[in-house]
């Protein structure tokens, strides 16, 4: 690089990548660094920090944005001024940030990118924002618009959360996805004992606190360097999976030796989770309908060392129609709302809207129903999302049990989350508050006949 990249620019552009390309923060982040090669972690993680905390904020900044403009022409702005004026507010209002120093900075960006006339309309906008009283906003609102503002939710999730768990919970579900997430790892024993695996990631400065409930995961402390920097993760002796995410796997419990057919397998986390309970013996399908995806997977499983899974790139609902094989466990982590997932994917909070979740459960109810087809008598079936949704999960799986009677609800144990609702007690629920962890649904059945 011949000249310093301001972390506000980088943020700004991978901020704008999200806007209009719909990209998550973390792939957008990677393609800004890339193109503008951006080599020096510190001020890259910095960059990445402040589009997290303004996608955590977004509706909030806007509100505030709005006020200050009086007529709510935020919409039509240039997406990248609209998303540095974002950043600007977040810096001034909730960042701490000196105001002077950010609109300084911000008037400088404008002026590179648009010229004197722009620069000068967002010094205004800023030395306006800057004495706008933050209790300004919340003028003429009602309780879920107050909490809508206060805790940087939409208000349909805000009222649907309410109604899913209370008003205390709901707030303090809200209060923990607005906090940094914490890093979880599942030590990979698939290439060495998990005592030097700990020992490894000591010595390169990763200080670990072993989980009490699932013993291949750790969470991360502390670290002199970002954890995908080190040789422990660079050379697959470490992977980063969420606990609930690791959970699903434990839930299925397959055996050395068995069969498992694992739908929607990439980016395959989950698939060479199982194969490391299977001690790399037997045998498991996994199955995508996205050929680069496919081939990231297939990558995963030459790093992680898992000779077992054999990738396949199909459609999992049609599979059944293809083989006459039954597996003695079949995995069906079916794509979702991800509203489980906003804590560290706090983007997802205003790209999903109510109807999304009619659409989604069809393509989940075909895949549910296909697995099924899939699984042995004595096998198990195991149905997850990282959704809190009750279309998702209770209801959907209400159905199948009801039209499938060979298939009975038994325990997803280990049981470390809250009891599924509906009377589906065998079920279990995560949440963000208290399990410090993303929210997920995990059922698990048996194929009785």
């Amino acid at each position: 690089m011949t000249e310093k990249i301001d972390r506000e620019e980088i943020a700004v552009e991978a901020l704008t990548l999200v806007e209009l390309k719909g990209l998550s923060a973390r792939i957008a982040m990677n393609k800004v660094a890339q193109e503008m090669e951006i080599t020096d972690w510190k001020e890259r993680g910095a960059a990445h920090a402040l589009v997290f905390e303004v996608l955590r904020r977004k509706n909030t900044l806007d509100k505030i944005l709005n006020t200050v403009l009086k007529d709510g022409s935020a919409r039509l702005m240039h997406p990248y001024l609209r998303n540095l004026l974002r950043l600007a507010i977040y810096q001034m209002k909730f960042g701490k940030t000196n105001s002077a120093l950010v609109t300084n900075e911000a008037v400088k960006i404008t002026k590179e990118k648009f010229g004197v006339k722009a620069a000068k309309f967002v010094n205004a906008i800023l030395r306006q924002a800057e004495n706008l009283p933050l209790q300004k906003i919340y003028e003429n609102l009602n309780d879920i618009e107050t909490l809508s503002i206060k805790y940087f939710y939409p208000t349909w999730l805000i009222k649907y959360l309410i109604k899913l768990v209370g008003r205390h919970t709901a707030i303090k579900i809200m209060k923990k996805t607005n906090t940094v997430p914490p890093i979880y790892l599942r030590i990979n024993t698939l290439k060495g004992k998990k005592e030097e695996i700990l020992k490894m990631l000591k010595r390169e400065g990763v200080e670990i606190k072993e989980d009490k409930n699932l013993p291949d995961i750790v969470k991360v402390v502390s670290y002199e360097k970002p954890v995908t920097r080190t040789k422990a993760f660079q050379e697959g002796y470490i992977y980063m999976q969420t606990k609930s995410s690791a959970l699903v796997s434990h839930v299925l419990n397959p055996k050395p030796g068995d069969f498992v057919i694992d739908l929607c397998a990439a980016p395959g986390g989950k698939t060479t989770h199982i194969a490391q309970l299977m001690r790399n013996r037997g045998k498991i399908l996994a199955i995508d309908l996205n050929v680069r995806r496919v081939k990231e997977m297939e990558e995963k499983f030459k790093k992680l060392e898992v000779k077992i899974a054999h990738p396949l790139v199909a459609d999992s609902r049609t599979l059944h129609k293809a083989t006459t094989h039954k597996a003695d466990r079949v995995l069906v982590d079916v794509p979702c709302s991800s509203t489980g997932a906003i804590w560290s994917k706090p983007e997802i909070k205003w790209k999903t809207k109510p109807r999304d979740i009619k659409h989604i459960t069809q393509i989940q109810w075909e895949l549910l129903t296909a697995a099924a087809k899939l699984v042995k008598t004595g096998g198990i079936l195991v149905y997850s999302t990282c959704s809190i949704t009750l279309e998702e999960n209770e209801l959907l799986i209400e159905k199948f049990l009801k039209l499938s009677p060979e298939f009975k609800l038994v325990p997803a144990e280990p049981f470390i989350g809250f009891k599924a609702y509906r009377g589906l007690e065998d079920a279990q629920r995560l949440f963000p508050y208290p399990n410090e962890t993303e929210g997920f649904f995990i059922a698990k059945m048996k194929k009785c006949f």
